[in-house]
This record gives C-alpha cells, structure tokens and sequence, in this order.
C-alpha cells in the first residue's frame, strides 16, 4: 500500500516520525542520549552545553518527541531493549568459511538500537577479518594494516543505519563476511532521481529518515552532504582495492 502510495506521487507520513504507541522517555538509552548531546557539542553542532540540561531537553533538540513522547525515530535511535514491533532494528551477522555461504565460524543477532548495531557490527568484523603488521625501514613499530579500510566500512555501517527503510518490518541489516569479501544488505530503494552511476560521484542528499540520519550528523558521525558513498570508494582505491 506504501508503495502504491509512493507510486502516485503522494508523501505519506514517515515512519520515523509517527509515535511510538506504548513507550515513554523511560524505554531509551539516557546515557547514549547523552552522550550524544555531548558529541553534538564537541563537534560544534550543538551550541547549547548539556551540563544541567535533562533527557527530555536533547531530544527536543532533535525534534524526537511529541507532546513528552517519543517518536519511533528516538526508539530506533536509543530506544533500550525494545523488541516488540521493532523487530527491524535488527543486524544479523555471519563470517562463512570459504566464498560462499555454507560453514559458520562465527555469527550472531541483535535487536537493539543504532548506536548499539553500530558497536556490535565493528566488533564483528574486527574479530572476523584479518589484520597484517608491516615492518617500514627506518622505523622500530610494525606498521598495521586492516583487511578492510575501517573508513569505509564504518561509513557503510552508518549509511545502513540512517538511509534504510524502518517501514518494512521484514527488514533488517545483513553482515556477512567471507574469505574474499564483505558484504552489507540493506533494506530499501535508492531514492528517486539517484541512479548506482550517481553514487560514484558528486550527487545531492536525500535522506530517508531525515531526522535519524541529522542526529548522526550532529554526533559528528557523517557529513550531511551526500559524500558517504564516494568516502567509501575513495578509502578502498586508497589501498588498492
């Protein structure tokens, strides 16, 4: 129905801004919540000093409440194990031995909010891919180098986590990693107007979840200017990838 919707040209309301029926400020994460004003500081995006300043003052900031409730935005932001008709916010995680789907070495689930997904999935990958230790003439450190640019996948992660479609229910991350490659499945079209071709050069922004995707930016996480996909490109040409 949302696609007929979308098909005829008409916004419907975003999922990210309807209210999270049943949950109060009590079911977040108030030292991610935080944490993160205190980034958005840091970074120079926020001008307010969160000393003094209470939960409810930083997601008014982020425009993630109604009336003193929470929208689905802040659940799938910060939202504190939540599970029930959340089931999206979910990554699920593989390393597979060889190059095709088959043994597991390793592999684990979580529903949980985005900052947590974000954590879990770097840990995933650090402790399933490899790490090379150079010795440089001249030098008395080894020199070490990840299998994978940690720019870019931390890029990839966050773009997942901000420009997926949380309207979907079925839809969730997908990591899975094998001996000659990572891949990273999301959920969700590209945004009308923007074609792969695009992607690789300059292009203009077009959020998804306008509002998910600024408080990252304002944690100082990503560039609010349409650049993710070329950081990625350009960190694995940087090493010869």
């Amino acid at each position: 129905y949302q696609q007929l919707i979308l098909s005829r040209n008409v916004t419907p309301v975003s999922w990210e801004l309807l209210m999270a029926e049943g949950l109060t400020i009590e079911d977040l994460d108030h030292e991610e919540i935080i944490n993160t004003g205190r980034d958005g500081v840091e970074e120079g995006h926020l001008r307010s000093p969160m000393q003094g300043k209470d939960i409810e003052y930083v997601l008014t900031k982020f425009n993630l409440l109604r009336d003193s409730k929470p929208k689905k935005a802040a659940i799938a932001l910060f939202g504190n194990n939540v599970v029930d008709g959340y089931i999206q916010c979910t990554i699920r995680m593989a390393r597979f031995k060889g190059v095709k789907k088959g043994a597991f070495v390793d592999k684990k689930q979580i529903t949980a909010n985005a900052f947590t997904i974000l954590r879990e999935a770097e840990n995933f990958i650090a402790r399933n891919t490899a790490v090379s230790a150079t010795v440089i003439d001249g030098q008395m450190q080894r020199v070490e180098k990840a299998e994978y640019p940690y720019k870019a996948i931390r890029e990839a992660l966050i773009n997942s986590l901000c420009h997926r479609d949380y309207a979907s229910p079925g839809g969730s991350i997908t990591l899975v990693i094998y001996d000659d490659r990572l891949e990273l499945i999301n959920t969700g079209l590209l945004p009308a107007g923007i074609t792969l071709d695009q992607l690789k050069g300059d292009h203009s922004s077009h959020p998804r979840n306008p509002y998910i995707t600024n408080v990252f930016n304002k944690r100082g996480f990503i560039e609010a200017m349409g650049m993710g996909t070329q950081a990625i490109i350009d960190a694995c040409l940087s090493e010869g990838m």
